[in-house]
């Protein structure tokens, strides 16, 4: 088990850290189906890197890593969706691909999530939804989530406060909890 995490963090560092000359050997990845070169590809596509910039095809491949469960897929996804960039703009999907994301860690993602419960896009305004998310991307070292954090205190109850930092020590404690089948299989 901590073999097999250590080779999927070596790949992970590789892809991420190749250079130009190396498009071909990401694309060979992606195509194979590792979801974190077809995300790499994506942001290729995306930023036009390597390649000519196409959103349409850099949506594609997020959503084929997003499919098998890369966060950083995920976001990108809800990213594309929550503007239309790539494709057709859907708030209520980007919010689905952000909880996604969201729920495996991503900081970005929580980020999003939070401002789109802020502002009330694809969704309610929902200020206690909004400061557990910013709380969430702040414990994952997203600087503007503080800053929002202050805001929020600012025009929330002290219910309101109190309420929403109690679904974030929740979601602390469940992330801190070992997986029994896990904790018992690496003895």
């Amino acid at each position: 088990m901590k073999r097999s995490f250590v080779l999927l963090l070596i790949c992970i560092v590789m892809i991420f850290s190749l250079n130009s000359q190396d498009f071909d050997f990401i694309r060979q990845k992606a195509e194979e189906g590792n979801p974190v070169a077809q995300t790499r590809l994506g942001i290729y596509y995306y930023q036009g890197k390597n390649v000519e910039k196409n959103p349409e095809t850099a949506f594609e491949w997020f959503m084929k890593g997003a499919n098998q469960g890369f966060p950083l897929a995920q976001y990108y996804v809800g990213a594309m969706y929550r503007f239309g960039n790539g494709v057709e703009k859907d708030l209520k999907k980007a919010i689905i691909w952000f909880t996604k994301a969201s729920n495996q860690n991503q900081a970005r993602a929580q980020y999003m999530l939070a401002a789109m419960y802020y502002l009330g896009l694809g969704t309610d305004r929902d200020l206690i939804k909004a400061y557990y998310f910013y709380k969430l991307a702040e414990r994952n070292k997203v600087k503007k989530a503080e800053l929002m954090l202050n805001e929020l205190k600012n025009i929330m109850s002290r219910s309101q406060i109190d309420k929403a930092e109690k679904m974030f020590l929740n979601r602390v404690k469940q992330v801190k909890k070992p997986n029994k089948k896990n904790s018992t299989n690496n003895n």
